[in-house]
């Protein structure tokens, strides 16, 4: 809970949400999320974990290189989070929502002053009714543009600022028994509710640092 007394919600929206599975920006799906929002802000505050960056610039541009395609997604990434924070202030800011940009790492997370400074940071902008737009900072860091669409960062935030609920938005149904389920839907072995985490599930769920 934050300092207001309101509750606090981390919100994580994955690119495959943003772009409703196509390849443009749905600014009816984020404008959705906006009126949401709006409609909660008097009793919760929001934290947003958005992914979206290279998916925007693909919009605009296509980059050749002689280098790793890693490379390629880091510079598209450097040309589509400016898109992406226009897009979301746009649409946020006619439903009277404020929004902040904040570029983070996975190192900025391992020394105790960092995270200190990342917790002072978000609780200042969300004292003064703005909402925190994080991204990871890809352009220097890679992991989840390899492994995680910014799931793992969502649920790093989440524990930082001990949010009373995190809501992963996604494409995916549920949690599938393996990850071959997971890319043949019609025959998996599809798991949508998760009374207990025990060891099972978190061999189902993969290895995470």
């Amino acid at each position: 809970m934050g300092k207001s007394g309101k509750k606090r919600i981390l919100l994580k929206i994955g690119s495959n949400v943003l772009t409703k599975e196509t390849n443009q920006i749905s600014r009816g799906k984020l404008e959705d999320i906006a009126r949401q929002i709006a409609s909660l802000k008097d009793e919760y505050e929001f934290i947003i974990v958005s992914s979206g960056a290279i998916a925007v610039a693909k919009q605009f541009v296509k980059l050749e290189s002689n280098g790793k395609p890693i490379n390629v997604k880091q510079a598209l990434a450097s040309i589509g989070q400016p898109h992406l924070m226009r897009i979301f202030y746009e649409n946020f800011w006619e439903l009277g929502l404020l929004t902040s940009q904040c570029l983070l790492s996975y190192s900025d997370f391992k020394k105790e002053q960092s995270r200190t400074n990342i917790k002072n940071t978000i609780n200042v902008l969300v004292k003064n009714n703005y909402i925190p737009i994080i991204n990871e900072n890809d352009t220097v860091a890679t992991d989840e543009i390899k492994f995680g669409d910014n799931d793992l960062l969502a649920a790093k935030i989440s524990t930082l600022f001990q949010a009373d609920l995190l809501i992963v938005l996604s494409s995916v149904d549920g949690l599938y028994a393996s990850e071959a389920d997971s890319k043949d839907p019609a025959n998996s072995a599809l798991i949508r509710h998760v009374p207990k985490i025990n060891s099972k599930i978190k061999k189902m769920a993969g290895q995470a640092n």
